[in-house]
């Protein structure tokens, strides 16, 4: 297994090379103030790469090389394929494609406003590839959620709920029924994303990224959220904010009889690579 161990910072490995979403430009640590400007996160975000002789190697840790550069500690001595985040790979048996499954993303928020997004993404290379060159393997939906209440408001978690016409539509993939996005190249080195999904309904959490506990919410405060979603076309969303209830160890779910904040949102369309911008939800 490839590690960080001995690297010296001026001599990476694969460079991190990563394309932009198309209308908040960036991957993982999202700047609020400059969405433009991408990061990784050193030492806490991790790349998982397969090859056909040295097989899977996972939880390859991220490293930074200098401001706004970043590397992995991996020589590819043959095809390979590398995916983020490292827990999100389902399966894979060839150089060629990995199928991505469902695992229930976490927005971390940090108190200057960043957060910390884990859109699924992957990456190509071969024996001679120096950088590490990243895919959206999704598109996504932001908002910003608004507490105008009296009171604070620890969020549970946001979930979304697909449909078309008036019934379920399968969106995501379902971990238990081996479901996915299964990812691979064309002949002209185009990502392709075949859809094998079946869930209807996922569910993010919504994090404290310094002390990993429930985010919560003070009367007047704001919060910007972004959630990985597939790619689908003339989809209909019922996304719901739910109160939470920590229970103190680290753990929590959602309050019995809590404050839910649902809206409606009709005939949307996700492109991979892309974000769509919702208006404001607001907590009363």
């Amino acid at each position: 297994m490839a590690t960080a161990c001995g690297k010296e910072a001026n001599t990476p490995g694969l460079r991190i090379v990563e394309e932009n979403m198309e209308g908040n430009g960036f991957k993982s640590l999202v700047d609020t103030a400059d969405a433009r400007r991408n990061g990784w996160v050193e030492a806490v975000e991790e790349i998982g790469v397969f090859s056909a002789t040295r097989g899977l190697e996972t939880s390859i840790g991220v490293l930074k090389e200098g401001e706004g550069k970043y590397y992995i500690d991996y020589t590819p001595t043959e095809d390979f394929v590398a995916w983020f985040p490292c827990a999100n790979m389902e399966t894979t048996e060839s150089a060629d494609s990995v199928r991505i499954g469902d695992k229930a993303g976490t927005n971390a928020v940090y108190d200057d406003g960043k957060v910390r997004v884990e859109f699924p993404m992957v990456a190509f290379g071969n024996a001679s590839s120096e950088n590490l060159v990243f895919r959206h393997v999704t598109g996504a939906l932001a908002f910003t959620l608004e507490n105008n209440g009296s009171v604070d408001f620890p969020i549970s978690k946001v979930q979304f709920e697909a449909s078309k016409n008036g019934s379920p539509f399968g969106l995501w993939p379902d971990y238990w029924e081996g479901d996915g996005l299964v990812c691979r190249q064309d002949g002209n080195g185009n990502l392709v994303v075949e859809s094998r999904v079946s869930n209807s309904i996922v569910s993010y959490n919504v994090t404290d990224a310094e002390d990993y506990g429930m985010q919560v919410l003070r009367p007047g405060q704001t919060v910007r959220v972004y959630f990985p979603i597939p790619v689908t076309e003339n989809t209909d969303f019922k996304v719901t904010v739910k109160e939470g209830e920590d229970h103190g160890d680290g753990s929590w779910d959602d309050k019995v009889n809590g404050i839910q904040v649902t809206k409606y949102i009709r005939n949307i369309t996700i492109q991979r690579n892309h974000i769509l911008n919702l208006p404001k939800f607001q907590i009363q």
